[in-house]
């Protein structure tokens, strides 16, 4: 009866400030109960009253609802789904209504749904419908680019899942068809929402399915090539970035913020399986390729030598670990034009896991590619000390191939030595040979002799 009086006034004002008083007077499940009548009322006031906020108010009371109530609340969650057809009946009604309004109302249609999420799997059936809604009404517009963006909150909603772990739940057809609508900075923006709330609530990607799932968002964003402004590797640590583009250095420290938060979410990467981790980082490995991936594969193989560490060695089986060994080499030689001492100092970490495994033939030619490394791309003085001195005391180091392989670690100490004797500036030259004497020094028999002799 309150509801017949308030339409029949035909005041704007009147039916904006009453309807909102219904709102706010009448109990929380009163409001539930009589939703579907409160919503048929709505479809039939003036023009000019604020659907909006008054469906943004009425879904704020229940979320609060919700919360106050998180161990008693409704077992019937029907309510949700007459709040879509509301939204289907304001479609015939009028299909020129205001587009942000639209992606507002739905927008907090699918918080109040995401928030209910956790009781009952049959709710998230309720956020397909929305995203279905969303794609038709996209459809219709999708001309008008300054209404386009409008649609990103509806995409962003997912943040208010109470457990994310809810993403891997929902029908994401429907989802991912209207992300894959929108345009790349939304893309990204969104592709970053779905890193951040994995890597904040510390969600383990265990099995390909969910692997799959997250990359299939990410090679339409974060992974797009898009990497126009380049500076080598060594001239930006030793100068920085001397452009005076500020556009490509905003591209480069946005580029830099969206790598970081790809490579946090590969160490959520983890199966406690081996193998299964390891099929899994393969996965990864594909995907990765697709974009900008000197910028992600260090990350990646720094994971796969952790996972050797982990092995036990004498019992792990040597050809496996030689395969291991053989596809990290490659993951390093293709970043090593754009990162020349990434690459370096990942070949010496290999060299030296390699050489514990007792794969002295493999830790040699780990050794030879940084001296491949350090020859063809490292050019500045300052830098070749440091690199060249990394090298030798990753060599002290290794205590398997100087008892087992002595004429392959002379080579490489002579090596070392020469490239020392060649440094531009003398005080480089006699550091480097002054460390590098040190290495014929190393003689474990004798060090052991002497050990027991006072």
């Amino acid at each position: 009866e309150l509801l017949q009086q308030i339409i029949r006034c035909k005041d704007t004002i009147a039916q904006n400030y009453l309807l909102d008083v219904i709102i706010q007077i009448f109990p929380d499940n009163f409001q539930v109960y009589s939703l579907q009548t409160f919503c048929k009322a709505l479809l039939l006031v003036n023009e000019d009253v604020s659907i909006t906020d008054l469906l943004n108010s009425l879904i704020e009371r229940l979320i609060d609802y919700r919360k106050r109530n998180s161990t008693e609340s409704l077992g019937d969650f029907s309510f949700l789904k007459t709040f879509v057809e509301f939204i289907e009946n304001l479609n015939q009604n009028d299909p020129e209504f205001n587009i942000k309004n639209y992606c507002t109302i739905l927008n907090g249609i699918l918080k109040l749904s995401l928030i209910y999420s956790k009781e009952d799997d049959e709710v998230l059936d309720n956020l397909n419908l929305i995203y279905k809604l969303s794609i038709d009404k996209f459809n219709l517009i999708k001309d008008s680019s300054e209404e386009i963006d409008d649609f990103r909150i509806i995409l962003k909603s997912i943040e208010n899942f109470e457990d994310f772990n809810n993403f891997f739940k929902i029908n994401d057809d429907n989802y991912f068809k209207l992300f894959n609508l929108q345009s790349l900075s939304i893309k990204k923006e969104i592709g970053t929402l779905i890193l951040n709330n994995l890597i904040d609530n510390d969600i383990r990607i265990d099995n390909l399915e969910r692997l799959q799932m997250v990359f299939k968002y990410l090679t339409e964003s974060i992974l797009v090539k898009e990497d126009k402004h380049q500076v080598s590797e060594t001239k930006r640590d030793l100068f920085g970035d001397s452009s005076t583009d500020n556009s490509a250095s905003n591209e480069l420290i946005e580029l830099d913020i969206y790598h970081e938060f790809l490579n946090k979410f590969l160490h959520l990467v983890y199966n406690k399986d081996y193998k299964v981790q390891y099929a899994l980082l393969n996965e990864c490995e594909v995907h990765l390729s697709k974009g900008n991936y000197y910028r992600t594969y260090p990350t990646l193989i720094s994971i796969l030598i952790r996972l050797i560490r982990k092995r036990n060695f004498e019992k792990a089986d040597k050809k496996e670990l030689v395969n291991m060994f053989n596809r990290i080499s490659k993951l390093i030689n293709m970043i090593k034009d754009k990162m020349p001492i990434k690459a370096l100092n990942l070949n010496l970490n290999c060299a030296q896991i390699s050489n514990e495994c007792l794969l002295n033939n493999i830790s040699y030619e780990f050794f030879i590619e940084s001296f491949i490394i350090y020859e063809e791309m490292i050019i500045e003085s300052k830098i070749q000390i440091q690199c060249l001195m990394n090298i030798i005391n990753k060599l002290i180091s290794l205590d398997q191939m100087i008892i087992l392989d002595v004429e392959d670690f002379n080579k490489l100490i002579t090596k070392a030595t020469l490239y020392g004797s060649r440094l531009l500036k003398k005080t480089d030259q006699c550091r480097a040979i002054y460390n590098s004497s040190h290495l014929w020094w190393i003689n474990k028999e004798e060090d052991a002799i002497a050990e027991g002799d006072d």
